[in-house]
């Protein structure tokens, strides 16, 4: 069951967030080492989508907390002995050359894969926030990303990790449906570069994004659910490359209905519509 953890430290004052980005991982991969017999079997050996993602180190605003990360699980195995190998409130947490202690561990958000679906929305307009950033590997001879959104990239993304650890699978053919029948509404952004691992430079998109599903896509309301079930689990899947350095960490920005028919005091509509990218 999907499930994002908050790991809380107490120490010394952080740097930049891409500086930890590697020893984070290194934290979270020795913690499941120390607890299950074969760690590769969970994640070093694993080709293709990884059963979790490290978001980026945050100052905390708790008392005796200096700094948090979100670690989110898509299975079970690793977050059992994630939990069982970090070692108990007051462990020390190496973090490159400072000593952090453990001030504790909190579930910031879960749901099952069923709950997931349960809860999806048949809106057609779907917003997202990239708040790290977010690329994709192009296909091809030479080693290219793509950092501009894109539904296709974005939805199948989300898809791959889906039918990889959920107990329902989606249906092959969503990601056909995709890219022929959603198209970007709206996006307002930029650019980032980031050094998250030396030497390599990872350029990635920040910012919003709307995707609509056209009306004349084959069952336009199933196609719906299904992207906003496929959202809502990016926002513990990640999207993109890189997840587990903090990259493509999402989140959907909730829809307001009673923005939809919005009007000037003369009666004539805004542009502005029901898009939280242009208010």
């Amino acid at each position: 069951m999907p499930v994002r953890i908050r790991m809380i430290l107490h120490g010394p004052e952080i740097g930049p967030s891409a500086l930890y980005a590697d020893p984070l991982r290194a934290v979270v991969f020795r913690a499941i080492s120390a607890a299950h017999p074969a760690p590769g079997q969970l994640i070093h050996d694993t080709n293709g989508p990884k059963p979790l993602t490290i978001g980026p180190l945050r100052p905390a605003a708790e008392r005796n907390a200096s700094c948090a990360v979100e670690i989110a699980f898509l299975a079970d195995p690793p977050l059992e002995a994630f939990l069982e190998g970090i070692g108990a409130p007051g462990s020390t947490v190496r973090l490159r050359s400072d000593a952090y202690a453990l001030a504790g561990l909190e579930t910031a958000a879960s749901a099952s894969y069923d709950d997931l679906a349960a809860a999806a929305t048949l809106q057609p307009t779907l917003s997202l926030e990239m708040r790290t950033p977010t690329a994709h590997h192009a296909v091809g001879p030479v080693r290219r990303s793509v950092l501009l959104p894109d539904p296709a990239l974005y939805i199948g993304s989300w898809l791959g990790r889906w039918n990889r650890f959920a107990d329902r699978p989606f249906e092959d053919g969503l990601l056909k449906t995709v890219e022929e029948y959603i198209v970007i509404s709206a996006f307002q952004g930029r650019t980032v570069r980031v050094q998250l691992q030396r030497p390599r430079v990872f350029i990635g998109f920040v910012g919003r994004v709307t995707f609509t599903v056209l009306s004349e896509a084959p069952q336009p309301r199933a196609v719906s659910a299904a992207i906003h079930t496929l959202a809502r689990f990016a926002e513990y899947a990640g999207t993109g490359v890189e997840t587990m350095r903090s990259m493509g960490q999402t989140r959907i920005v909730p829809f307001e209905p009673s923005t939809a028919d919005r009007r000037r005091p003369d009666g004539r509509e805004t542009d502005e519509g029901n898009d939280p990218l242009y208010r």
